[in-house]
């Protein structure tokens, strides 16, 4: 992507850059070339997991691609960010945790198509990418599969209210990424809370270690002193 600085002095991507990228990337998929990416699209500084962009899983929709979540946590730590463009410029050592989930294969517009009942889209994609209950009750899903519901009761009528369908479905599907997304960071922030309360633990052991070497050491001198 080719950015620019616009008139008010931020910047932003310059016209087509976006779309040639789409098409670039549309060209790796069909020739089966992987893709990573971070949807986000820009840098969070509170370390919450932002808003996806859309366009790569409306892009896995159309090349019927499937999507591997993965989640990450303490990458921040050990380069953190000044700014959203300012990293700081020591780097410390640490550890950054990965865990890749089950790929997920493209919600498509089809298999909602009709289904205008939020409780039985729930249903259906519980079932489809094996959500938890706690997945399931997700504020951000339970919105957009409401955008589904109401975007399904008309949407055989006229063709905008069919293209209102798919937008809702490929908001729906990258909800769904993020929310898998999510649960995998919750599980890379437990094992570093683990690893943290272990490390802390063996300090511990350490410490009483040498603390108990040093009193032998002590002992052993007062001992030759009195002699």
């Amino acid at each position: 992507v080719e950015f620019e600085q616009k008139p008010n002095g931020k910047w932003g991507t310059k016209p087509g850059s976006t779309e040639r990228l789409m098409r670039w990337a549309k060209k790796d998929l069909e020739n089966d070339v992987s893709i990573i990416l971070f949807p986000e699209g820009t840098i969070v500084l509170d370390y919450e997991l932002g808003k996806f962009k859309p366009g790569f899983f409306k892009l896995a929709i159309e090349t019927d691609t499937p999507v591997v979540p993965i989640g990450t946590w303490g990458n921040q730590f050990i380069w953190p960010m000044l700014s959203k463009s300012v990293p700081s410029k020591n780097m410390s050592s640490g550890t950054s945790y990965v865990k890749v989930g089950t790929p997920m294969e493209p919600l498509n517009p089809s298999e909602l198509e009709g289904m205008s009942d939020a409780l039985a889209i729930t249903d259906y994609v519980v079932d489809k990418y094996n959500l938890s209950q706690e997945e399931a009750e997700f504020k951000d899903l339970e919105i957009a599969i409401a955008a589904v519901a109401d975007a399904g009761k008309d949407s055989e009528e006229t063709d905008e209210e069919s293209e209102l369908l798919k937008k809702s479905v490929v908001s729906l599907f990258t909800e769904l990424v993020r929310t898998k997304v999510l649960t995998l960071r919750l599980d890379c922030e437990e094992m570093l809370a683990k690893d943290e309360e272990k490390r802390v633990k063996d300090d511990e052991k350490s410490n009483e270690y040498y603390a108990d070497l040093i009193q032998k050491a002590v002992d052993q001198g007062k001992e030759v002193l009195s002699m």
